[in-house]
């Protein structure tokens, strides 16, 4: 059998599964089978449960046509990426554990056990997705011992899974492209060596996944477009080659051969690079439509560091998707650290501005705070008023700065 490997030189799975135990879930009645107005319903729904913001929740889910009806689930987002190895954002798939069960007999339970869960699933009639989930946390251990582990975590909840047998284990063995590639291949190993797979169609395990969706959707473009390169960039060689051949007799074809096997692995590399540039482009068209305006936030932050705390050196700059950036710097002295962070606070471009960091030794001080992004008002492109520098200077026990003021120039 096979576990989820967090070795960071492998190449990310096609297909990673996220322990059961993390999600809430839900059904809902299908009432318009068309993928937009059912992710607007799982979102409505998903909205007035979730204790947190929208952009803190993963959720994905699967409609049954036959009987009209969305099985949905919501997890925090923050919660998954600590049980995916380290491959949320590079995984062909995140999808949790129960939605990746095979089908099985009415009323009969599976046990599924991955890295770090151990899940039962039971199915009611011929229904896409399980009628009943119940899922635990396994014992720590070494991913190699999966077996004892499981054995011990199905103790740990047995009285909840009355009839059910330990022969029902299915260990996670990996995912694969169907036939076709309009569906992909799930395999469970059972403990006698025996696969399992659920085959389940490619659209469904989209829906399924966790992850945020547009960027899941920029995802599926990207791929499309990549397919749609190379059966374009194969096709061309081929017509090519078949020219040749014909063109150049039976002497020649043996040398042609070679060289468009050469010119074959060249272009492959062309199209591989596809993937990454549509992201940048669609990053790029993104800051031009003013969707992105943590750059801006990062010229605020460096106007006050030059204006008022000269002394201060930014090191580093991160960016999450809460509209947080944490800057890691070095200062003078103490003072100098406490004097910018209360500047910032009289701007009023930031919700909020954590007390920072702060340690000295070897007689250089470093610091680390962390802000939010509010308002920013305009873009840094627009010259800068008397107003923001006025706000510059302004004492930090003032409460006349500026809530929205424009931002300062690049």
């Amino acid at each position: 059998m096979s576990a989820p490997s967090s070795d960071p030189s492998a190449p990310p799975p096609r297909l990673f599964p996220v322990p059961g135990r993390l999600f809430f879930f839900e059904t809902l009645p299908l009432d318009n089978p068309a993928p937009a107005a059912i992710e607007d319903a799982v979102l409505l729904a998903v909205e007035s449960h979730a204790p947190l913001p929208t952009e803190q929740i993963a959720y994905g889910w699967r409609a049954d046509a036959a009987r009209k009806t969305i099985f949905y689930y919501a997890a925090v987002r923050e919660q998954l990426r600590q049980c995916a190895n380290g491959v949320y954002d590079t995984a062909g798939h995140v999808v949790p554990d129960f939605m990746l069960a095979p089908k099985c007999e009415p009323g009969v339970r599976k046990i599924l056990v991955t890295e770090h869960a151990l899940t039962a699933v039971r199915f009611t009639g011929d229904s896409l997705f399980p009628e009943e989930i119940l899922s635990c946390e396994l014992p720590a251990g070494d991913s190699n011992d999966l077996r004892r582990r499981a054995e011990i975590g199905f103790e740990t909840f047995r009285e909840k899974l009355t009839g059910a047998i330990d022969e029902n284990f299915l260990f996670w063995n990996g995912a694969s492209a169907g036939n076709g590639k309009k569906t992909i291949n799930v395999e469970w190993r059972a403990k006698d060596g025996k696969i399992e797979t659920a085959v389940i169609p490619e659209n469904a395990v989209w829906h399924a996944d966790v992850r945020e969706r547009r960027r899941l959707e920029q995802m599926r473009r990207t791929r499309r477009q990549t397919g749609i390169a190379r059966k374009i960039l194969f096709a061309g060689i081929f017509l090519f080659l078949v020219a040749a051949i014909l063109l150049g007799g039976v002497l020649n074809r043996g040398r042609l051969v070679k060289e468009e096997a050469a010119r074959i692995a060249l272009r492959e590399k062309e199209v591989e690079s596809i993937a990454s540039k549509n992201e940048l482009v669609v990053k790029l068209d993104q800051m031009v439509a003013g969707q992105v305006p943590f750059f801006d936030a990062l010229a605020t932050l460096n106007h006050y560091r030059t204006t008022v705390a000269p002394g201060i050196l930014f090191t580093r700059a991160v960016v999450d998707d809460n509209r947080q950036i944490q800057i890691n710097g070095t200062c003078n002295e103490i003072a100098q650290a406490n004097d910018y962070v209360d500047k910032l606070k009289a701007s009023g471009f930031f919700k909020q501005v954590t007390m920072p960091q702060i340690n000295t030794a070897g007689g250089r001080t470093t610091f680390m705070l962390k802000v939010t992004v509010g308002n920013l008002g305009v873009s840094r492109t627009t010259p800068l008023p008397d107003a923001v520098n006025a706000a510059a200077q302004t004492d930090p026990d003032d409460t006349g700065a500026p809530a929205n003021a424009p931002l300062p120039p690049q």
